[in-house]
């Protein structure tokens, strides 16, 4: 009897079903370091929780050498004029699920809350003279809008070069879905 040339592909027992990896053109992972080709678009699973994405979240992100830090050492807008020139770019879309976009939306509401409120109360202390109540509210505000910038990131880029983009913050349930090499 003859093979049905209508039938549906075999599943291989010992393939991608049975470990959890997606077969995804140009993405890897090398530990914990998503590898992906610019351009190549991630499987459609949460980023944190590994589940079936909902929603992508689409990302311009950026990246420059650590070395050109050291700018600083002499002056913010030289340090900003080389991190231009030198910054490399890649779009990318961040597949998320509920819970990372509930955790998202409850930092940017904690960024912007602290950022506000240390403002108001340093304006606070200015006219009473206050130095302690101003300095408490410039406090709040850098750490509350650092905090947030820092609670709202899904992935970030630990390099970026004209082929590849090398991402981090993915977690290990996502990351079984990709290949490692």
């Amino acid at each position: 009897m003859s093979e049905n040339p209508f039938a549906a592909p075999a599943v291989d027992p010992f393939g991608p079903a049975t470990t959890g990896e997606t077969s995804v053109a140009g993405i890897w992972r090398d530990g914990d370091v998503i590898v992906m080709e610019k351009g190549a678009m991630l499987p459609d699973f949460c980023v944190k929780s590994g589940e079936p994405a909902s929603e992508r979240l689409e990302k311009k992100l950026q990246w420059h050498h650590p070395a050109v830090y050291a700018a600083l050492l002499f002056n913010v807008i030289i340090y900003l004029i080389i991190a231009l020139i030198m910054r490399k770019t890649a779009n990318v879309s961040i597949p998320i699920g509920p819970d990372a976009k509930a955790h998202r939306s409850k930092w940017i509401k904690i960024g912007w809350g602290a950022g506000l409120g240390g403002l108001v109360v340093m304006f606070i202390g200015i006219p009473l003279e206050q130095p302690v109540v101003i300095l408490l509210g410039l406090g709040v505000a850098f750490f509350g809008l650092i905090g947030g910038l820092i609670g709202v990131r899904l992935l970030w880029p630990t390099k970026i070069d004209d082929q590849y983009v090398y991402l981090k913050g993915a977690k290990e349930p996502f990351l079984r879905h990709l290949p490692n090499r």
